[in-house]
C-alpha cells in the first residue's frame, strides 16, 4: 500500500512550511511530513523552501543574508491575515516530537544546499535531531549528492533519500551516495525495469505546481496505479484527499528487543548466540487489529504467534516456562518469511518478533536499545477488565467478612504471584480491586516472587514493574518482600539482577514514603501508629551466598535494634519470603541464621520485652501451614499463581486443588490484625480456608 506524506505540511489550505500547516497535517493518518531547511546569516536552521523570501513572505532578499531575528520579523499570510512566521527547525521538532513518538510519524528533511552551499548544515541538523531525541524518525534528502554522502559519513545509521526529477537519475546516484530511498518526481517514473535493479523505497513527490500566492493544486493521484510502478510513498500537497482523520484507536505499546537472540522455529522459544538477529524475549498480547510496522527500512522482521492454551504441566507439576509465558506455540514462525510489510493481527493472540538486517550484518546491542525507532507496535486500548461471574459470590462474601471486622488493620496479603504472560494475574487484580471497593483495605503486602524470574534481568524488571504498578493502582500502601525469583536468578539464568538493580525495581517509587529502610539494604519496617503496629520486611535469599537461603548477620543485628527501639506496648509482624527453618523448607538442609532469627523473635514475646512479636509470615512454599511448635506462630501462605501439585511441600502443610475458570483459580488473603486481642484472621479468597491464629 502506498504511504502518504504531507508536502510542506497541509499546504493547500495553510501556508507551506509553517507550524500551522504541520499541525493541520498531523490531524490526518499520514506516514510523514516533508519540509525544507536552510541556514540564516547567524547560523540558525530555519524551515523555508525558496532561497529567496520574496514568494512566501512580505520581505525581499535571500534567506542566507538574514539573521534569525530579521527573518522572524517577516510575516506570512495565513487564514487570519499576515500572521505566520518562518519557523526554526527546533520549533518544528518541538511541535512534531509527541506525534513522532506516539504514532511513528517520520519527517523528511530536505537540505536546500544545491544552489546555496550552506557549510556545516549537515552537522547542525544531525546535532539538533539528536538533542531532541528524534534521530530515529528522520529521513534526510537533498538534490546535492555530496550532501547526502556527507550525512552518511557523519552518521551511517541515519536514513537518507537522493532527490532527482527522474527515477533513472535517482538510481544512477543510489550506489555512490549510499542512499536508503529514491525521491523522484511523480511525473517521471520513467523506467519500471529499474525496480528489478534496486530494492530501495521509491518516494515520489509532486510536480512543480504553482505555490503561494497561488494555492497549490491537490492533484488526485491514483495510488493503485502508482503501486504498479513500485512507488512505496507519495508526497502530496493535499494529504486530506487520501488520508482519513487520525483516530487514536490504537495506542503504541513498547517492544523490548534483545540483541544476538532468535526464535526457534520448532518450539517458538528464543535462543542466544545469533549475532545477526534480535528478538523480543517477552511474549506480548496482540488484540485483534493490532499492527507491527517497520520504521527502519534497513530491517525486515518475522513473527511467531501463540494461543492462550495453557500447557497442563505448568499448573500440575513443579514447572516454569523458560519464556515466562503460559501459551502454546502456533508453529507459524519461518526464517524464510522475513518481510518489511506491515503485519496485522487478524485475531487475538500472543506474539514475539525477530528482526534481521537486509545486508546480513551483525546487529550491535545499541541497535536493540532503540527498538522504538525500528519497529512500531500499535494495539487497541483494552476496556477495563470486569469481574467474572465465577468470582462474584466470593467477592461479596470476602467483603462482608472484612467489613464486619472492627478495630483491625486490614491488609491484602498474597505470595508467589509468579506473573507471566497469559497467567491469571488480571483476574487477581480485578478481584482484589472489587473487594477493596466494597470493603476498603489499609494496605497490600506481597510476600515475594512477583514473577518467574526466568528471563534476563531487564525483561524480569519490566514484568515486575508491570505487576507492581497493578498493585499500586489500588492506592494503598504497598509492602514488597524480596523473593528468590525476583532477582532473576532461576533456572540457570546467566543474567540475574545485581542487588542494586533488584532494590531499584522492588523499592524505588514503590514503598510508602514513611517506610524506614537503611540505604542499600533489602530490610525495612513500616508503622501503623493508630493501631500500634510495626511490620518488618526481611530479606531471605541471596544467590551469591552459601547457602543461598537465609538471613545475613547484619540483618539480624538490624532486627534486634529495630525491636529494641519499637515503642512500648506495640505489636510487631514479621514478613519473610522464605521460611526460617529447614524443616519447613523442602529444598534446604540448612537456612543461614534461620534458627537465630526464630530465637530472636521468641525473645520479644515474653513479659520482659517492650513490644510483642505476633508472628512470622512467609510465602515460597506454595502451600498453607501454621506452625506453633517453635515458640512463635510461623504462617505459610499458599501460592497466588494457579498451581496444584501436592509433592515437594513440607510435612503437615496443605495444598489446595486449583481449577481454571473456577473460584479456586484464585488464592490470596485479607489479613485482619487485631493488636488489642493479639489475633490474626486470614480471610481466604479462592482456594483454601479461612484461618485464625491466636498470638
Amino acid at each position: 500500500m502506498v504511504r502518504v506524506w504531507a508536502h510542506r505540511g497541509c499546504c493547500t489550505r495553510y501556508p507551506e512550511n509553517t507550524l500551522l500547516a504541520f499541525e493541520e497535517a498531523c490531524r490526518y493518518d499520514i506516514a510523514g511530513i516533508e519540509l525544507d531547511i536552510q541556514l540564516t546569516a547567524d547560523g540558525e536552521l530555519v524551515v523555508i523552501h525558496d532561497e529567496w523570501v520574496n514568494r512566501t513572505t512580505d520581505g525581499r532578499g535571500m534567506v542566507k543574508d538574514f539573521t534569525l531575528e530579521q527573518l522572524k520579523a517577516l510575516r506570512i499570510a495565513g487564514p487570519e491575515g499576515w500572521t505566520e512566521q518562518i519557523p526554526t527547525m527546533a520549533e518544528v521538532f518541538d511541535l512534531l516530537a509527541p506525534v513522532c513518538r506516539e504514532r511513528g510519524l517520520l519527517i523528511n528533511i530536505e537540505l536546500k544546499n544545491s544552489n546555496v552551499p550552506y557549510e556545516g548544515m549537515e552537522e547542525k541538523i544531525l546535532a539538533l535531531a539528536a538533542e531532541k531525541g528524534l534521530s530515529d524518525y528522520i529521513v534526510y534528502s537533498s538534490f546535492n549528492p555530496d550532501s547526502v554522502r556527507r550525512i552518511k559519513q557523519l552518521d551511517p545509521t541515519v536514513q537518507t533519500g537522493i532527490l532527482a526529477s527522474k527515477l533513472t537519475d535517482c538510481c544512477g546516484l543510489e550506489a555512490s551516495t549510499q542512499a536508503d530511498a529514491l525521491h523522484c518526481n511523480v511525473d517521471y517514473l520513467d523506467e519500471d525495469k529499474l525496480r528489478y535493479w534496486t530494492q530501495a523505497p521509491i518516494r515520489a513527490w509532486n510536480s512543480a505546481e504553482p505555490f503561494y500566492p497561488y494555492p497549490p493544486r491537490g492533484t488526485p493521484y491514483d495510488l493503485a496505479e502508482l503501486e504498479k510502478h513500485f512507488v512505496t510513498d507519495i508526497i502530496v500537497n493535499q494529504p486530506e484527499l487520501y488520508c482519513p482523520l487520525y483516530e487514536n484507536k490504537n495506542k503504541r505499546q513498547p517492544l523490548f528487543l534483545q540483541a544476538e537472540t532468535a526464535i526457534d522455529m520448532r518450539n517458538g522459544g528464543y535462543g542466544t548466540g545469533h549475532p545477526a538477529r534480535m528478538t523480543t524475549l517477552i511474549v506480548s498480547r496482540a488484540p485483534a487489529g493490532s499492527t507491527l510496522t517497520l520504521l527502519d527500512r534497513r530491517y525486515a522482521f518475522a513473527v511467531a504467534t501463540y494461543n492462550d492454551a495453557v500447557p497442563p504441566e505448568l499448573i500440575y507439576s513443579y514447572s516454569y516456562d523458560r519464556d515466562a509465558a503460559w501459551v502454546t506455540y502456533n508453529r507459524d514462525y519461518d526464517e524464510a518469511n522475513f518481510s518489511q510489510e506491515t503485519y496485522t493481527f487478524e485475531k487475538d493472540c500472543f506474539f514475539r518478533v525477530c528482526l534481521r538486517r537486509l545486508d546480513g550484518k551483525d546487529i550491535p546491542a545499541s541497535e536493540a536499545a532503540r527498538a522504538d525507532g525500528i519497529l512500531r507496535f500499535l494495539a487497541p486500548e483494552q476496556a477495563t477488565a470486569k469481574v467474572r461471574r465465577c468470582f462474584a459470590y466470593e467477592i461479596a462474601n470476602t467483603a462482608w467478612k472484612v467489613r464486619a471486622a472492627t478495630g483491625c488493620v486490614k491488609l491484602a496479603l498474597m505470595a508467589d504471584s509468579h506473573y507471566t504472560t497469559n497467567s491469571f494475574w488480571r483476574d487477581t487484580v480485578t478481584n482484589l480491586t472489587a473487594v477493596n471497593h466494597k470493603a476498603p483495605l489499609d494496605g497490600v503486602v506481597h510476600l515475594g516472587d512477583l514473577t518467574d524470574g526466568v528471563l534476563p534481568a531487564r525483561e524480569t524488571a519490566i514484568m515486575t514493574r508491570r505487576c507492581l504498578q497493578d498493585l499500586q493502582a489500588l492506592g494503598k500502601p504497598l509492602l514488597v518482600v524480596p523473593g528468590n525469583h525476583d532477582s532473576a536468578y532461576f533456572s540457570g539464568n546467566r543474567n540475574p539482577m545485581t542487588p542494586e538493580q533488584e532494590q531499584d525495581v522492588l523499592y524505588k517509587d514503590v514503598l510508602p514514603p514513611s517506610a524506614v529502610r537503611q540505604p542499600d539494604t533489602f530490610w525495612y519496617y513500616y508503622d501503623v501508629p493508630e493501631h500500634n503496629l510495626r511490620m518488618l520486611v526481611l530479606f531471605s535469599h541471596d544467590y551469591r551466598a552459601n547457602p543461598r537461603y537465609g538471613y545475613p548477620d547484619e540483618e539480624l543485628t538490624w532486627v534486634r535494634q529495630t525491636l529494641e527501639a519499637t515503642p512500648a506496648g506495640w505489636r510487631v509482624l514479621v514478613f519473610s519470603h522464605c521460611p526460617a527453618l529447614p524443616e519447613m523448607h523442602y529444598w534446604s538442609k540448612d537456612i543461614r541464621n534461620g534458627t537465630k532469627l526464630v530465637e530472636l523473635l521468641v525473645e520479644y514475646r515474653g513479659s520482659q520485652a517492650n513490644c510483642k512479636v505476633l508472628a512470622l509470615i512467609h510465602g515460597h512454599n506454595h502451600c498453607d501451614q501454621v506452625d506453633t511448635n517453635h515458640g512463635i506462630p510461623i504462617v505459610s501462605i499458599g501460592c497466588a499463581k494457579m498451581e496444584y501439585f501436592p509433592d515437594k511441600k513440607p510435612d503437615n502443610s496443605v495444598t489446595s486443588p486449583r481449577l481454571q475458570n473456577h473460584v479456586t483459580q484464585e488464592l490470596w488473603d485479607v489479613l485482619l490484625v487485631n493488636t488489642k486481642k493479639d489475633t490474626l484472621q486470614f480471610v481466604r479468597f479462592g482456594a483454601g480456608k479461612d484461618r485464625t491464629v491466636q498470638c
